[in-house]
């Protein structure tokens, strides 16, 4: 299962050992950076929308989106899901 925390303005606070291997990175190379930072140009605008809905809403919300991993070539998919 991949876990994640982030801050109100999206910024990364905490990705689980399951998430940080997925993305190919580290905590400390992750902390603080804008999740959008990591999302591929053209999933950005739905996974803002779905975060939005989520935040208003206060209901769980999945997104398919593409995300970029450190070393692969070709970035993943995943289905994100917000609470």
């Amino acid at each position: 299962q991949l876990l994640s925390q982030l801050s109100s303005d999206l910024k990364i606070i905490c990705l689980n050992e399951s998430c940080l291997d997925l993305l190919g990175a580290a905590q400390h190379e992750l902390f603080g950076k804008d999740i959008a930072d990591l999302i591929m140009p053209d999933s950005i605008d739905r996974f803002l929308e779905s975060a939005k809905r989520s935040k208003d809403r206060l209901l769980a919300e999945s997104v398919e989106i593409r995300v970029k991993h450190a070393a692969a070539a070709e970035p993943l998919d995943l289905l994100w899901r917000m609470e």
